[in-house]
């Protein structure tokens, strides 16, 4: 049975949903198949999986390459190009598939809101709400209230406006979100939305080192290999020595020559691992 109530979707704002979206991403990077099994192994599953996983991958592998560039530990700072990482990330982030990948959490964020407020046991009523939402933005009062509120530069008042073509976009509506957004520039031809080429995420929200705990503590992990041979023989038979080798970070120098280097960002030198 289904119940028509398009008050909630029209009525709902952002309500904190945009701030979500950085660490939504940061979780998808721990979750790259190149750096999780090394450096985030414990890290749970995303709420989204991404939308471009190569972009995740690939800025996941530059943001670890930066870490391990800033590391104390073992000389692993050596094997990668700190530099270059951490140019690599920037510009990752910088891209329009990182601009596409922000919105696209955003609109996964949106529409898992919205799915508790459409849900229908009888047929698809999202159609049915969307209709609401542009009639409501498109109304007289609204748009009177709109250029009003325009004219007196009200702050965030067009991220507001951007939510609902996000909302419209989120009920899969985007045609009609074109639609209500031509014609409030018709009713006010200054305005300017930002919704098609607003960053969620950037270089901004990360650090050269944001990764430095988790690259020291995979660079820590140590195998020791332990080797007995004679040295000598004495009255009670061969004396033995035993040399005892410990290797650290053996996971990390994987990741340097296995994802790394394909990136353009290992150094060819090796570290100082063994002792």
């Amino acid at each position: 049975m289904s119940f028509f109530r398009p008050d909630p979707v029209v009525n709902m704002t952002d309500g904190g949903m945009a701030s979500t979206v950085p660490g939504v991403f940061l979780s998808q990077l721990k979750n790259a198949p190149s750096v999780k099994g090394t450096f985030f192994p414990d890290e749970p599953p995303p709420n989204f999986a991404p939308a471009n996983p190569a972009l995740v991958d690939r800025t996941a592998g530059a943001l670890v390459c930066s870490a391990i560039g800033r590391s104390a530990l073992h000389g692993f700072a050596a094997t990668v190009d700190a530099a270059k990482s951490e140019a690599r990330w920037r510009t990752e982030l910088n891209s329009t598939d990182a601009l596409a990948a922000g919105r696209a959490i955003y609109r996964d964020t949106i529409a898992l809101r919205l799915e508790g407020l459409t849900l229908s046991e009888t047929r698809n009523m999202r159609p049915d709400y969307a209709s609401a939402v542009a009639n409501q933005a498109t109304s007289p009062a609204f748009i009177n209230l709109m250029m009003n509120r325009l004219i007196a530069r009200e702050a965030n008042f067009v991220e507001q406006l951007d939510f609902i073509m996000f909302k419209l976009e989120a009920l899969d509506a985007a045609p009609l979100a074109r639609t209500v957004e031509a014609q409030w520039k018709s009713a006010y031809p200054p305005l300017q939305l930002t919704w098609q080429t607003r960053a969620f995420i950037g270089p901004d929200n990360y650090r050269v080192d944001t990764f430095i705990n988790e690259v020291n503590t995979a660079i820590s992990r140590k195998r020791t290999k332990t080797q007995s041979y004679p040295a000598g023989w004495g009255l009670d038979g061969p004396s033995m020595v035993t040399d005892i080798t410990t290797y650290y970070g053996e996971a990390v120098a994987d990741f340097v020559n296995q994802t790394a280097a394909p990136l353009g960002l290992a150094t060819g030198v090796a570290p100082k691992n063994v002792q």
